[in-house]
């Protein structure tokens, strides 16, 4: 046989085997068959249309309660309906800064600030029902406080 004949024989060959393996690969990802469409008959019944209605967003309220000052000092405020506080705190000056929070009757609720120097600090103190309470501020320099009431 001549060397034209055996190269277009597998040549030929070769197409071959290359449409094969097209059809197997098309067959494996093809679907075995299309879905059939569904007839109205077995469709979803349609229910009532029902139309949006409008609701108000709530009104956020919140309420921010600020105080500042220099040295030490005692600011109240009232609290109803709430839970925690969180409190913000910053002090400039040499020493400790330190804000107790105290309830109505003088009881230590908590420690809102505690730091030493220049400083900021932020907390959240658990509040022990309504009622008057009271920052303990314990400062050798300027200070800021801002509590924010949670639910």
């Amino acid at each position: 046989m001549s060397k034209k004949l055996i190269f277009g024989i597998a040549a030929i060959f070769i197409v071959l085997f290359i449409c094969a393996l097209g059809l197997i690969g098309f067959a494996l990802v093809a679907p075995a068959s299309p879905a059939a469409p569904q007839s109205p008959a077995t469709a979803r019944p349609a229910t009532e249309t029902l139309e949006p209605t409008s609701i108000p967003a709530p009104t956020p309220t919140v309420t921010i309660l600020e105080w500042e000052g220099s040295g030490d000092k005692i600011v109240s405020f009232d609290i109803t309906g709430y839970n925690a506080i969180r409190v913000g705190s910053g002090h400039r000056g040499d020493g400790n800064f330190i804000v107790y929070l105290m309830d109505g009757s003088g009881d230590l609720a908590g420690v809102a600030a505690n730091c030493i120097g220049d400083c900021e600090d932020d907390n959240i103190v658990k509040l022990y029902g309504n009622g008057t309470y009271y920052f303990e501020v314990n400062a050798r320099g300027n200070w800021f406080i801002v509590a924010m009431p949670l639910k």
